[in-house]
């Protein structure tokens, strides 16, 4: 499992908390144009918000019938025969409609938000981003889940003058009730990662033949890993892989020290002939890089025949990375070697439109690993060469994706 670089398991691959992916944070490549925008416009998140509205009826049902239950306890205890009916006819309908529509309207829109930002500003998924995580919940989200529900339903019962005294009233109290239940919650939420799933954004993009995320790519590495190194010791020895959502272009912009140190730490686990693949997604397209730290080679597909110098800051971050994994390990090299790493391009198919680049990266992991040769040629493998894929090649990709999806039951729609 070494293979895929995060010790036993997918889940520091998959690098997400996809409970509430959920709050999975997706690149999205947008291919081959340098001015393509990424992300699109703002799509409400019809999901989570049905999701958190119905929790919200769910609790408010359960505590209302609570409620009710403990009182006609007390005020009759030979009442029980007729006690779901009583329960049922005093229901609070208004009160019910009031907390769903704040779970649909605010808190499933709010906290999906919420749990992106996080995810965002503190990617890496060690115990201090962790913990910072949970603190945040409790000081910035708590109180503000507790300003909106005191708001929205003084707005529902037309007593809105009398907010402020009910802020200063209740207000701390309900926050440090709730973090006896939601500070164990939110290190649950935090800690505990699954198998990514695919959800119907990356099955459309996939049977549209539109550009591709970062989960539909760390698939397909995790299908490469399941169907031609599992089990075969000579390969998965062989081929690593870097993590997309570890490093990327956001990332080494904003945390460069982070990024450096998790490519040293991947690369300190490297013997002889291994070779790292890293899909490397620049913001608005995939290409791939293949890294033999050891040998200080660095070859650079690229299927829209850019050159890496396009790319100064994900260069520096590797020549950098090989630089120091050179001094942990107390490499002597030459003189003339010390100060430059080689890099290769290599001329590989081409794409003919502006989104084919994931697909290509892809079938480029592929016929790497199948080739099982550390050293690619200039001119691509001869098995392999052409001037670029047919429609049919990238088909495969694409079956071979949705067979797996099927396979592992992947698919969350």
């Amino acid at each position: 499992m070494d293979a895929l670089g995060f010790g036993s398991g997918f889940s520091g691959f998959w690098k997400w908390n996809p409970s509430p992916e959920s709050r999975r944070r997706r690149i999205r490549s947008n291919s081959t144009s340098p001015g393509s925008i990424v992300g699109g416009g703002y799509q409400f998140p019809v999901k989570q918000a049905i999701t958190a509205a119905s929790l919200a009826l769910t609790g408010n049902t359960i505590a209302q019938i609570s409620n009710r239950w403990s009182k006609a306890k007390e005020t009759d205890e030979n009442a029980s025969q007729d006690v779901l009916s009583r329960l049922l006819s005093e229901h609070d309908l208004l009160r019910a409609l009031r907390m769903t529509s704040y779970g649909f309207l605010f808190y499933g829109p709010g906290s999906f938000a919420w749990y992106q930002l996080l995810d965002h500003c503190l990617p890496k998924p060690n115990v201090q981003n962790l913990m910072l995580k949970v603190l945040l919940n409790q000081i910035v989200l708590g109180p503000c889940v507790i300003a909106v529900v005191f708001a929205w339903n003084n707005l529902w019962q037309q007593k809105l003058s009398e907010l402020p005294e009910k802020y200063r009233r209740d207000a701390l109290p309900a926050l440090l009730y709730g973090f006896r239940f939601w500070v164990p919650v939110s290190v649950l939420n935090f800690c505990l990662t699954c198998t990514e799933t695919i959800g119907k954004e990356d099955l459309e993009h996939i049977f549209r033949h539109q550009e591709l995320g970062v989960g539909v790519i760390h698939t397909y590495i995790r299908f490469l890993y399941d169907n031609f190194m599992r089990g075969n010791d000579q390969l998965s020895n062989r081929f690593r892989f870097v993590s997309s959502s570890l490093v990327n272009k956001a990332l080494i912009c904003r945390e460069p020290d982070s990024c450096r140190e998790y490519l040293v730490k991947r690369f300190m686990a490297s013997s002889t002939n291994n070779l790292y693949l890293w899909p490397y997604n620049s913001g608005c397209h995939w290409l791939l890089l293949a890294i033999d730290p050891l040998k200080e080679v660095v070859y650079f597909l690229n299927s829209i025949d850019g050159e890496w110098t396009n790319y100064p800051d994900m260069k520096q971050l590797v020549d950098t990375s090989i630089k120091v994994f050179r001094s942990q390990r107390q490499a002597r090299v030459p003189r003339t070697k010390s100060s430059n790493i080689t890099w290769i391009k290599v001329q590989c198919p081409l794409q003919r439109n502006g989104i084919d680049c994931g697909y290509f990266v892809m079938r480029f992991m592929r016929e790497i690993i199948n080739m099982n040769q550390i050293e690619i040629p200039i001119t691509y493998f001869d098995e392999y060469k052409c001037a670029h894929y047919t429609r049919l090649q990238l088909e495969q990709i694409k079956e071979e994706l949705c067979q797996y999806f099927i396979e592992k039951r992947l698919i969350s729609i």
